[in-house]
Order: C-alpha cells, then structure tokens, then sequence
C-alpha cells in the first residue's frame, strides 16, 4: 500500500550498511494490504514480513503517513491504462491570472470562469477518465490552441534537493501542511472513502 511520509528520518546507505542486520523472516510489522482492486472494502490491516533493506535503499522512521487521491487511484486500479502499464452562482466573484487545478473533478468550463481572459489554467492529477485518466488534460490542450487562455498540465518530479529545501520551509515554520483528519492504520478504507467522495478538504494523515 503506497503512503506518502510526513516526516521521516533517514540515514545515509553507507551508515546503513555499517548498523543494519539481515532481516529475521520472523519479525513482522503491521500494514494496510489489498488483493485485488476494488474499493475502500478490499483494504484490511494485517501482519506481513519486515523487509529486508538492500544495499542501494535507505531506512525512513516514520511518523505518520498520509493517503490522498493517488492513493485511491492505486486501490481501485484506475484509470485502467495503469494496470496495463504496471501499476458565485455562475461564476466566481473575482477572477484569477492562474488557477492550480489538484482535485480533479471540475469541468474545464467551470475551472476557466475563474480565469482572467488571458489566465493560465494549470491541471495537476488524472481524474475523469477511467482507461486513461487524462480526459481532462487532452480536452484542455486541444482547447488551449482555440482560445486566448493558456490551458496546460503539470506532471510532478520528486528530487532530494526539492525535498530538503521543503522540509527545512517545514521545520522553519514557514509553510505547514493542511490536515483535514487523520485516522488510524486500521481505518485507512475509512480514510479513502472520504477522498473518493470528495470530502476531503486537506491532507489526510494516517497514524502509525
């Protein structure tokens, strides 16, 4: 079951290899598993193996632990191309120069009132489309070259400088992240239930 790391602690690959033991088959650790895709129902908490750390991988404590939509995604198994590739009343009141779309379930029509009529619409996440979930970004690209509004996608890169100079803005206090609940392991169906409805209205952490 994927899970993004609030906060984590990691050591170097060559400390590692100085302090770590091979792994015994009899110690175990709890996790959420799933054996087949379907809803938040396939979910359940279970003792499985602690893995063994290869020499080229690092070990993260971790505090805690969030799901969000693309977690979901990783549940139900869609859109379905990622099983075949592995894995105001009618307009807001003021007008936006750029939108950053991450929920993934407004109409592009709805999404551009919100825009000046040279805004930048920016589509981040796959929802909408079952086989390939970028129905949304292949309607606004096509859009984009008949109208003077820029529509676009972005496509997330993670990178260990990206990742420091965020933790150190964390530690610092100048940015916090928004937690609308968290829940314990046990209950991440619950958990995922509330994203699929679109309930969620910030992160969701698990507790571990």
């Amino acid at each position: 079951m994927a899970a993004r790391i609030i906060r984590c602690e990691l050591k170097g690959v060559e400390e590692l290899n100085k302090i770590q033991e091979p792994s015994d088959p009899g110690i175990t650790m709890r996790a959420i598993v799933q054996d087949a895709y379907g809803s938040a129902d396939v979910l359940h908490q279970a003792e499985v193996e602690k893995p063994a750390i290869a020499a080229n991988e690092g070990l993260v404590k971790g505090h805690a632990a969030g799901v969000d939509r693309g977690t979901w995604h990783l549940m139900a198994g869609q859109p379905y191309l990622m099983r075949i590739i592995g894995f105001g009343l009618r307009r807001p009141k003021k007008r936006y120069d750029l939108v950053l779309d991450i929920g993934g379930h407004s109409r592009l029509s709805r999404v551009r009132r919100g825009l000046t009529p040279t805004g930048t619409l920016v589509i981040a996440g796959g929802e909408g489309a079952k086989w390939t979930g970028g129905g949304r970004h292949l309607r606004a690209l096509t859009l984009s070259a008949f109208v003077r509004q820029r529509l676009t996608m972005f496509v997330s890169k993670h990178r260990q400088a990206d990742l420091e100079t965020l933790s150190r803005l964390i530690e610092t206090g100048q940015i916090a992240p928004i937690v609308d609940r968290t829940y314990p392991l046990a209950e991440v169906p619950h958990a995922l239930r509330r994203i699929e409805a679109g309930q969620a209205r910030g992160k969701i952490a698990i507790t571990i």
